[in-house]
């Protein structure tokens, strides 16, 4: 007898039949993104190292390198929480000559945004972290986003000023790595700048400018960014 336990089911992978459908689509444009950015195919699920569910658009040099471990992957394109959840908001990734990017594991980044690595740069990013939608990232030296960070939306991540500046005639320098360790919380319209260390554990506050250096299990605010707490957790 056809009962409400079997309903469900049939529900249930009715749906998960849709979802799968959905992603078919995005299959020529994952190819054709890991073949211009010449990666090589794993053994292990998804296969590719960049899986592409949003409309894009892609740049890559050829002495452009990517490397990942096994079923290490960056999905590129999602949304939730009812911001920039369109899949038509695409991501833009430009890597540049001799530019690097390392995958460490599994993690996210969403609709709207944006990967730019200069010339002899290199990006990392750890395992179960996700960065929601409007990111933007622009490394001209080293930028190493740690395993599972949470970064909210609308934020920037840039380890330069990209133009030459001085102090009473001394130059200054114009490009620091920025490094986010694990388990790194950053809430949305947050601006990193250049040089700086946010140390695992820690929180930063929405619309903040991280512009020195963060300890551990620290929650700063503000622009410049503050200590206001320590011993935080989440």
């Amino acid at each position: 007898m056809f009962n409400v336990v079997h309903w469900v089911s049939f529900k249930r992978n009715k749906m998960k039949f849709f979802r799968y459908i959905k992603y078919i689509k995005y299959i020529p444009g994952t190819l054709y993104f890991n073949l211009k950015l010449k990666c090589h195919l794993s053994w292990i699920r998804p296969y590719f190292p960049f899986v592409v569910t949003s409309r894009f658009k892609v740049y890559s040099d050829s002495s452009a390198k990517v490397f990942f471990e096994p079923g290490s992957y960056l999905r590129l394109g999602y949304g939730s929480g009812g911001v920039a959840a369109f899949d038509h908001t695409g991501i833009n990734v430009e890597l540049y000559e001799s530019s690097i990017i390392k995958l460490n594991g599994a993690s996210l980044i969403g609709y709207g945004s944006s990967i730019c690595i200069y010339s002899n740069a290199s990006l990392e990013i750890g395992d179960d972290t996700y960065m929601a939608g409007n990111a933007v990232i622009k490394c001209a030296k080293r930028i190493k986003i740690g395993s599972s960070c949470a970064i909210s939306w609308n934020v920037t991540i840039i380890d330069s000023d990209f133009h030459p500046w001085s102090i009473n005639g001394l130059s200054k320098e114009m490009s620091k790595p920025v490094i986010i360790e694990d388990h790194v919380w950053i809430g949305n319209n947050v601006i990193v700048l250049k040089g700086v260390t946010i140390g695992s554990g820690s929180i930063v506050g929405a619309g903040s400018v991280v512009t020195r250096s963060v300890p551990k299990n620290c929650l700063v605010v503000g622009s410049p960014a503050k200590i206001v707490k320590c011993d935080v957790s989440w």
